[in-house]
């Protein structure tokens, strides 16, 4: 067991590109934490603002403190090339990422560290998240679904600032594919599960606070990200291709048909008949009845704009193995 307070067992990995105006209110968030002694590995991809002064200056204030900065350098672009980079640096059992916009409450890491000593064989331990809008406003983000694979592939579980992971699953794993340019912790979080991992839900308020920013993926049409969700999505059928989880790829095809939904509201009916038509011929081996269950999830969204998840839940379950917590 990890007993020895004096020894860190988590390292947060964070990168960090042109952040200077936001990244004061994140340092900070991690200055308050409770938790000491602190492991943080920050990777500059590349600024070109005071982002790397900010950080310094930081680094000397926060040393004092109990918190252990280590700062890399990585100039490939991509926050995956990045956390890759500060990865190789991280020398604890567990690693957790976050992102250089977000806040954490100042008992967040006390809290998984706290878990993580007193259940050792954990090698994957997640949490809910909050969502706050520029007026203030929350929205909790929740997944409590008895199949993990499931629950990620639909409603990202394993989103990036939502779960610790083991040092030695994640390097075995590979890391961070730097081929992908979107949902990549969707691709990383179907890896991780098709090993099977000891996973553990940290049942309590939400400790961590996302800010969407401008220059997130959030709030973008879908179809603009069109190539790179299906490469994100063909990257994690490869995941789970030849494993005991393989049947678990018939929720990457309703969320294609999610996706498909959406790009018909966006005012792409052509790329939606295109890529729903793509899934249902890769579907054809699943039989027929799938295959319209699969259709209607897809009209589902094309004409309500949500729902597309819960009906493929409903539909699509008998197909789907059970993976427990």
């Amino acid at each position: 067991m990890h007993n020895d307070i004096s020894e860190p067992i988590l390292t947060v990995i964070m990168p960090v590109r042109d952040r200077a105006a936001l990244l004061p209110r994140t340092l900070l968030s991690i200055e308050r934490q409770t938790l000491r002694p602190l492991n943080i590995v920050i990777a500059d991809n590349g600024s070109t603002d005071s982002s790397p002064e900010i950080i310094e200056k930081w680094r000397q204030r926060v040393e004092p403190q109990g918190i252990h900065v280590t700062v890399v350098c990585e100039p490939r672009p991509g926050a995956s090339a990045a956390r890759n980079a500060a990865l190789a640096k991280v020398t604890t059992p567990f690693t957790l990422h976050f992102d250089s916009d977000d806040e954490m409450m100042p008992d967040h890491l006390a809290m998984v560290d706290a878990y993580l000593r007193r259940n050792p064989a954990t090698q994957i331990l997640r949490w809910d998240v909050k969502i706050m809008d520029e007026e203030g406003w929350t929205t909790l983000k929740s997944v409590d679904d008895e199949d993990l694979l499931r629950g990620h592939i639909l409603h990202a579980a394993l989103a990036t600032q939502r779960y610790a992971v083991a040092t030695d699953l994640l390097r075995s794993v590979g890391g961070w594919d730097e081929t992908l340019t979107c949902w990549v912790d969707l691709e990383l979080g179907t890896r991780l599960l098709a090993h099977k991992p000891v996973t553990a839900y940290l049942r309590c308020e939400p400790r961590v606070v996302i800010h969407p920013s401008e220059d997130s993926i959030t709030g973008r049409r879908y179809a603009d990200r069109h190539d790179a969700q299906m490469l994100a999505l063909e990257a994690c059928r490869r995941a789970l291709r030849h494993t005991d989880s393989e049947e678990a790829t018939v929720w990457l095809d309703a969320k294609g048909m999610i996706l498909a939904g959406n790009y018909a509201r966006e005012g792409e009916p052509q790329l939606a008949e295109r890529t729903a038509s793509a899934i249902l011929d890769a579907a054809a081996g699943r039989g027929r009845a799938v295959r319209m269950k699969l259709q209607l999830v897809r009209l589902a969204v094309t004409i309500a704009g949500h729902g597309g998840c819960a009906l493929a839940k409903w539909l699509l379950q008998p197909r789907a193995k059970a993976h427990r917590e």
